[in-house]
Order: structure tokens, then sequence, then C-alpha cells
């Protein structure tokens, strides 16, 4: 054991709603680190508490980005409160190792400034954020684009050792960020053992409905929810399918946007949210009651790189899914997915009648999504990994501060 000191930053999501910061929170901790995240807070959380032995301090989350102003407003107002966040930890006593999670890419300068400590920095490569930057509207002729480029080869030259969450991103680490081999660590985002653990359906959830169709997740201009929508619209008045009811678990920024949609287009009698679900084993109750779940993300150069939690939990929970083509969709979920024509809502509408009238190929279906999810997809097996970037980082000769 050892009384190494960890920060972490992140910006995108508060804690432990991040599941694949918690799950590297408690993995460290239970290594011996002493860990604290530094996170924005969700709305009736403290500024400052410990949660499962990580301590958590937390800052007022400011406006979603979105176009150059927002974007700027938002990274701004987080790095400032970040800033001040990890200054008040220095001014305590040193910090070992700073683990910067992405998006943004922002926050290497403070790895520069603590490198006269002696201080370690590990950058933890979730998505890409130029990508993200055009998935959410933003154009190649931006200048902030390229300032979103910049930023993230500084990150990773500045790092001692780089977390991949798969292996494009792993890829664009070694080719785009020109970082050595042997400082890249696919870490995956994994299930917890108990996740497999069975739970009795939230048989409520379908009310009158003979089907049920579940989505999980944020719900941004990015994540591709409008699909679900024109899904939805597709099966109920084109196809005159009025048994069929959608289960949209989650929040976001572009929810309200969402919900107006829902009145716009009739489907208020088959279209429920239910917010933000913090409660694994509710979570897992509402999406075993599903009969088809959908991975809506659109096929784009942002999405292409990304790991989608929600088919880790819709395997966890035994679910068969409708998707588009995304590669890392398809590698995790195998034969439990369905893919069809990409971005497309009618095609997913028609992907999930397909299951729906198919019992069979769906039974098949869940059992693959079951043994893929206890063979393949827990997080154990990616602890290791971590702890090895955590070696490589803390036994890593200096790097320059610039």
């Amino acid at each position: 054991m050892n009384s190494r000191r960890v920060v972490i930053l992140l910006e995108n999501l508060p804690y432990p709603q991040d599941r694949r910061v918690r799950l590297e929170a408690e993995t460290l901790r239970d290594a011996g680190y002493e860990v604290t995240v530094l996170a924005p807070a969700a709305p009736q959380q403290s500024a400052q508490e410990v949660v499962r032995g990580v301590s958590v301090r937390r800052y007022a989350r400011g406006p979603e980005g979105g176009g150059r102003r927002g974007y700027l407003r938002e990274y701004a107002h987080a790095w400032r409160h970040l800033g001040a966040l990890v200054r008040r930890l220095r001014g305590e006593r040193p910090i070992d190792v700073l683990h910067a999670c992405s998006p943004p890419d922002l926050f290497f300068p403070f790895a520069w400034w603590l490198r006269r400590d002696g201080t370690r920095f590990v950058f933890d490569h979730h998505d890409l954020s130029p990508e993200l930057f055009l998935a959410k509207g933003g154009t190649v002729r931006s200048p902030l684009y390229w300032a979103l480029r910049q930023a993230e080869r500084s990150s990773f030259h500045a790092a001692d050792a780089v977390l991949s969450s798969n292996e494009p991103m792993a890829d664009v680490a070694r080719e785009r960020g020109g970082v050595a081999p042997d400082r890249v660590f696919v870490v995956r985002t994994g299930l917890d053992d108990a996740r497999l653990e069975p739970v009795e359906p939230a048989v409520a959830s379908r009310r009158a409905a003979r089907y049920l169709v579940a989505y999980v997740g944020y719900m941004d201009r990015q994540d591709g929810v409008e699909y679900v929508l024109e899904a939805a619209r597709h099966i109920l008045h084109e196809r005159q399918r009025a048994d069929v009811r959608f289960l949209l678990i989650g929040d976001g920024p572009h929810r309200a946007k969402l919900e107006q949609t829902v009145s716009a287009w009739g489907l208020a009698p088959v279209v429920e949210f239910t917010g933000y679900v913090q409660e694994e084993r509710r979570l897992a109750g509402l999406l075993t009651a599903s009969d088809v779940c959908v991975t809506p993300d659109p096929v784009n150069a942002f999405n292409r790189g990304c790991t989608m939690i929600k088919v880790l939990d819709y395997m966890a929970a035994g679910r068969p899914q409708v998707a588009f083509g995304l590669p890392e969709t398809q590698a995790l979920a195998g034969e439990a997915v369905l893919i069809v024509e990409a971005n497309s809502g009618s095609a997913l509408g028609e992907g999930i009648l397909r299951l729906l009238d198919r019992p069979e190929l769906r039974r098949r279906m869940e059992g693959v999504a079951r043994e893929r999810a206890r063979d393949l997809l827990l997080w154990r097996h990616s602890v290791p990994r971590l702890l090895a970037a955590y070696q490589c980082a803390l036994g890593a000769r200096p790097r320059p501060a610039a």
C-alpha cells in the first residue's frame, strides 16, 4: 500500500455519475492511493463530501457549450474553478499525480505548473475533443477547432502516461499525438460485477403497451436521441403500431428540445422521459423490463472513436439492441446488436420492429449479450492496465514543463 496523492479533474459530467471515472477512482483507492475528484456539481450535490472512500470537491457547473462563444464560456468557467481547486489542494500538501479526463483537453497547463513539485500527469483520453466540436455544429475552418487540435497535442506531449478508452483512441494517441507506444494504455470502461446480478424487471414502466423500447444516456446534440423520436414517429404514424412504448432514461441540455419534439409530433402517448436514474439497480430494472434497447449515436468522425456506455448497460441487462454501424458498438456487442442503415430514424424504427416481431431472434441475442458481458466487458479486466499506467507515470523520467 502507498499514500501517494491523486487528483482527478473531471469537467463534462458530475461525480459519481461518470461511471468510468468512479471505477478508476475506486480502483486507485483500493490500491492505496489517496484520491480526490474535482468535478461539476449536479443539482442537490454538496460542494465537498467523501463518496465510498473518495474525496470529492465540486464547483457550480456553468452553461453547456454550443458554438464558439458557448465553448469559450463553458471551458473558461471550468478552467477557472478547477484551477482554483487545484491551487487549494496543492496548498494543503503536494500532489503526486494529476489525472485529467477529456473532454476538454485544456488542463495541461496545470500539469506544467505542478511539474516543479514533481507531479506526474496522466491524460485520460475519453473522447476526441476536436471531433466533438464538429459534432456540435463547428467547422474545420473555425479557429476554435484548430485550438482544440493544439490543446489535444499539448495534452499528449505533457502526459507521462495516456489512458485510452479503446484501441481506436490508442491509435490516435500514438499516431496523431505522437505518444510513445509504451506510454499508451488501453483502459476500457467496464461493468461492475454487481451489474450482472439478476434484478426484478420494473414492469410498471411498460404500462398498457405490449412492447417496451428503452434508451439510456446523455441527451445532447451529438447523442442522436432525435433518431429515437423519428423511429417512434415511424412506428406510430407510418406503420400504425400503437403497441410500442419508448422509455428515454437520462438527462442533458437537449432534453427540453426533445420534449418539444415529442409534443409537436404527437408522440406523448408512447414516449416517456424518466430523467437521470442514479440508483443502478433501478436502472437495471428498467432495462430488464424492456424488449429492445436502442443506441442511436450517429455515425460520424467523433462517434467512430467512442465506446458507448449504454451498450454496456444493455448487455449487462441481457437486452438485444438496434444501432447504427459504429465500430466500437459492433466490437462490444457482437451478435447482440442489429446494425441498421446509418443515421436514419426510419431504419432504426424498422430494426426495432424486426426484433419485436421475432421473439426467437431476441432470445438468441439476449443470451449473446449476457455471455459477452460476463466474459469480456467487466471492469476488473481493465484494472491491471490502469495500475500499470500509474506505475509508468510515477516511474517515468521527469518531463519538461512546457
